[in-house]
């Protein structure tokens, strides 16, 4: 299996834009680590480090984070069923701070600095 798998990505790879790949990986690693951070906040907020605040929304009807996808979800995003107002507010200001900082363009990087036109070489 890992042989086929390596082989499909070997023969796939070349048509791959490897700049829209690593945006799309930027994006799922940006909510895996907001899940982290929330769950984190939600944990110091149960053992009493942090305030507690009430339930900022109830999807258990339709989607459980105990339950198959829910709880895949919760692994891989941070997914809540029911989050407090702290964890969902920490999930948001991360997202926020932390892909304006992944995303922004900015003219001090060292990409964007390059000449834009034709270098010519000088002789000696």
């Amino acid at each position: 299996m890992a042989a086929s798998l390596g082989w499909a990505i070997f023969r796939g790879g070349r048509y791959v834009s490897l700049q829209s790949f690593f945006g799309v990986t930027s994006v799922f690693l940006l909510l895996l680590a907001a899940g982290m951070f929330s769950t984190g906040v939600g944990r110091l907020e149960v053992m009493g480090f942090l305030p507690a605040t009430p339930t900022a929304w109830d999807t258990t009807f339709l989607l459980d984070d105990h339950g198959l996808v829910g709880g895949f979800l919760n692994g891989l995003i941070g997914y809540r069923s029911r989050p407090t107002m702290l964890e969902a507010g920490s999930y948001l200001l991360y997202l926020i701070v932390a892909g304006t900082l992944l995303f922004r363009s900015d003219a001090s990087s060292p990409r964007s600095s390059a000449p834009k036109g034709r270098i010519t070489a000088h002789a000696a």
